[in-house]
């Protein structure tokens, strides 16, 4: 994850403000996930963490005419 932090910082044309994000374009959104850390009890905190922003996200999606979602593994 640090790596790609990394990367973002040094090429603008790289965006990776963490393993899950969301991302609005004009009435398009974006959500992305991460389902990388689900590897046991350690990644509860992991879980929750982006279960509470999520709830955030819902949120402002209602605006979104378009609703895209992503998850990488």
């Amino acid at each position: 994850i640090s790596a790609w932090k990394s990367l973002a910082k040094k090429y603008p044309a790289v965006y990776f403000p963490n393993p899950y994000y969301f991302v609005q374009f004009n009435n398009v959104c974006l959500v992305h996930f991460d389902t990388n850390f689900f590897k046991g009890f350690g990644s509860v905190k992991k879980t929750y963490e982006q279960d509470r922003w999520l709830q955030g996200v819902l949120k402002r999606i209602e605006k979104c005419e378009f609703k895209i979602a992503l998850a990488h593994h």
